[in-house]
């Protein structure tokens, strides 16, 4: 059934399947009810073959806003791509990122060496999030985790939790010895 004449996008699989879709159909502004027959499924709901009608109308709604990501490279050349989940900037070499973090122009961390920083939606945020040790969100939250990646300096910055309307600025203090990745 075409995706744009539908008044709900239903998705069978897990998360990551559930994070495809909304990537996908995301231009089609319908809502999503995801039915979990993948392995973990936070995003989902249990699997049920009968009353599915009664059960989405029953559905409680989350708004997940997807991160709008803008890269530069060292070359000047621009990016842009969205994220439902996560945007990793991960160091590209056997050294350590040089990292300043500024969130609504105001600094977060003046320098962080570290492997990487995740910004994390709430949607992302039980998955590469978690297991960096970064914070839990709420799915109806309206926050975004900013969590550091093998912390070397300094050591015990947790990161930070901050609005999800929030501009956030990662730059790279040294792009020729300590080049990065950006990954939405």
């Amino acid at each position: 059934y075409p995706p744009q004449l539908c008044d709900v996008i239903i998705v069978l699989g897990g998360d990551g399947f559930m994070l495809q879709s909304l990537k996908k159909y995301k231009k089609y502004d319908k809502p999503f009810y995801g039915l979990n027959i993948g392995t973990f499924g936070f995003l989902m709901n249990k699997f049920k073959t009968y009353s599915i009608e009664k059960n989405i109308s029953k559905a409680k709604i989350y708004s997940i806003s997807p991160l709008q990501m803008h890269a530069k490279t060292k070359k000047n050349k621009n990016f842009s791509a969205i994220a439902i989940n996560e945007v990793s900037l991960l160091r590209q070499s056997r050294q350590t990122a040089s990292l300043k973090t500024i969130c609504n122009k105001k600094n977060i961390i003046k320098k962080l060496i570290c492997d990487g920083i995740l910004i994390s939606t709430p949607a992302g945020s039980t998955a590469y999030n978690l297991s960096v040790s970064g914070p839990i969100l709420s799915l109806n939250s309206k926050k975004l985790a900013i969590t550091p990646i093998s912390p070397f300096r300094p050591r015990r910055w947790k990161g930070k939790i901050v609005s999800s309307n929030s501009i956030i600025e990662v730059i790279n203090l040294d792009t020729k010895k300590r080049s990065i990745s950006a990954v939405a």
